[in-house]
C-alpha cells in the first residue's frame, strides 16, 4: 500500500545519505507525496538538495517548510533553522538574527529552554550579533548559554571576554581572560598528572609481570 511503499523509499533515501549520494537521496524523498512520512521526507529531501550543491533549490523549500502550517513545530522549527545558520554564513547578519529570534520566541520553544532547537537558535544568534558587532547583545545570549549547556560553559566565557573587548571594556575582559587561563593551565596540569599516574601504574604493572 502507499504507507508501505513511503517507508521503502524513506529508507531508500537514508540509505543513499548514508553513502554519500546525495542527488539519490533526494529522489528517493521526493517520490513520497503525502502520509505519515511526509513531513520528515520533505525536510530530509531539502537537506539531501543542499548536500548536493542545490543551495538554492534546497533553500525554497526550507522557507516552504518553515512556513507550512501543516508541517510538524519540529520540522518547521528546523527549517527556520537552516534558514537562519545559511544567512549568517552568507554574512546576512542581521536577517539571521532575525529568524533565530523568531525561532526562540515561538510558544513550542520558548517553554523549553534546555531543547535543542532553543539552545541552537540561542547560539545561532549570540556568533550572528557578534559578527554583526552587537557586542552587548551577543554577550547576554553567551552568558545564558553559558548557564544552560556547563559542557560549553568556558567556550561562551571566553566569547564573552571578546565581547567585552569589543566593547571598550579592556579592564574586565583582560580579567576573563586571565582568570580562563588560570583554569585551562590548571586542567592541563590535572590531566598531565593523571596520565603519569596512569603511566607509572602501567610500568609498575610491566615490572610485576617481569619479574
Amino acid at each position: 500500500n502507499e504507507v508501505t511503499r513511503a517507508r521503502c523509499h524513506f529508507k531508500e533515501g537514508d540509505a543513499f545519505v548514508a553513502d554519500g549520494k546525495f542527488e539519490n537521496a533526494a529522489a528517493s524523498y521526493g517520490k513520497i507525496k503525502s502520509g505519515p512520512y511526509y513531513d520528515e521526507a520533505r525536510y530530509n529531501l531539502a537537506d539531501a538538495l543542499a548536500r548536493s550543491g542545490k543551495k538554492d533549490e534546497a533553500l525554497k523549500l526550507f522557507e516552504a517548510l518553515a512556513k507550512d502550517e501543516t508541517s510538524s513545530n519540529k520540522t518547521r522549527m528546523d527549517a527556520a533553522l537552516r534558514i537562519a545558520s545559511g544567512d549568517s554564513a552568507a554574512g546576512r547578519y542581521e536577517s539571521a538574527i532575525e529568524v533565530f529570534t523568531k525561532i526562540i520566541e515561538h510558544d513550542a520553544v520558548k517553554t523549553n529552554p534546555k531543547s535543542r532547537v532553543f539552545l541552537q537558535a540561542l547560539e545561532g544568534r549570540g556568533r550572528a550579533y557578534y559578527r554583526a558587532y552587537r557586542y552587548r547583545e551577543a554577550s547576554s545570549d553567551f552568558e545564558q548559554l553559558a548557564k544552560l549547556r556547563p559542557d560549553i560553559e568556558k567556550e561562551m566565557l571566553f566569547f564573552i571576554a571578546l565581547c567585552k573587548y569589543g566593547e571598550g571594556e579592556n579592564i574586565d575582559a583582560r580579567a576573563l581572560a586571565q582568570k580562563l587561563l588560570k583554569e585551562k593551565l590548571a586542567d592541563v596540569k590535572r590531566q598531565f598528572a593523571e596520565q603519569a599516574t596512569v603511566c607509572h601504574e602501567g610500568y609498575c604493572k610491566r615490572e610485576e609481570v617481569a619479574e
